[in-house]
């Protein structure tokens, strides 16, 4: 999940418009910190587009039901990246990133090509640019992404995979071989502190065997992030560590902003 229910349910600030214009809307975008437990410090971001709409900022999740109802999701979708990355750029070249795409984006024609030229300037020798496929991929799309997926990460650009559930880890979703699995809190918010930790040590026993680092979501107090790091979890995310809001931008940002822009 891209960030906490009672974001997604409040819309912000004000109400979604009845039947915005997708295509011509004004966007913007925050990020959200994602913290490294062992070390107690923030490891990267992840950015966050949101709709402008009347000066309010808008949550992305009805515009994106609504873009996928109306036929425009990918259209929609390279919008949004084009914002995320352009945000993005006015971080620190050392900030580990995460960026969200449909799946289908990537599969239509020229999509693949569309995204790796968006991520590509801002990747850099330190840090990790990470490419977040939504959690809405069926099985058939991730298996027609796999060779895509060796595409993009031969440009040196890393795949995280959405909402995992135990099961899948025996499961074609990690044919792929996903650099990252993030798990929500919806996986184990029902569960007994035992039982949540059992389930994310599954996730965190596997990501040496299996080649991936887990990041686990939904981090919102104290008792949350003691599961999580007795669980073995050292990559957290969540209202604990802080809010999604608008970047502060670095000083090393207007060259790579400028070869985004130049397009």
């Amino acid at each position: 999940m891209n960030e906490p229910l009672r974001e997604l349910e409040s819309g912000v600030n004000g109400a979604l418009p009845e039947r915005p214009d997708l295509l011509r809307m004004g966007l913007t975008a925050h990020v959200m910190p994602i913290h490294d437990l062992r070390r107690n410090d923030v490891w990267g971001f992840e950015v966050l587009v949101r709709g402008l709409h009347e000066g309010n900022v808008q949550a992305p999740a009805g515009l994106l039901e609504l873009a996928r109802a109306t036929g425009i999701l990918t259209a929609f979708d390279r919008r949004c990246l084009a914002q995320t990355t352009a945000t993005a750029a006015t971080l620190s070249r050392t900030t580990n990133i995460f960026l969200n795409v449909y799946a289908m984006t990537l599969l239509e024609e020229g999509g693949l090509d569309y995204v790796v030229s968006k991520l590509r300037p801002l990747l850099g020798e330190t840090r990790h640019v990470v490419l977040e496929i939504h959690e809405s991929a069926t099985t058939a799309e991730l298996a027609e992404l796999q060779p895509l997926f060796e595409r993009i990460k031969a440009e040196g650009i890393r795949i995280a995979l959405d909402d995992l559930m135990p099961k899948d880890l025996t499961h074609r979703h990690l044919r792929v071989r996903p650099d990252y699995i993030k798990i929500d809190k919806s996986v184990f918010e029902a569960m007994t502190p035992v039982e949540a930790a059992r389930t994310i040590s599954t996730f965190a026993r596997c990501q040496e065997s299996l080649g991936y680092t887990l990041v686990v979501e939904g981090i919102e107090d104290m008792q949350m992030l003691s599961i999580v790091t007795f669980a073995g979890g050292y990559l957290g995310q969540g209202y604990f560590f802080g809010r999604p809001a608008p970047p502060m931008p670095s000083n090393d940002a207007v060259a790579i902003l400028g070869d985004l822009l130049g397009e």
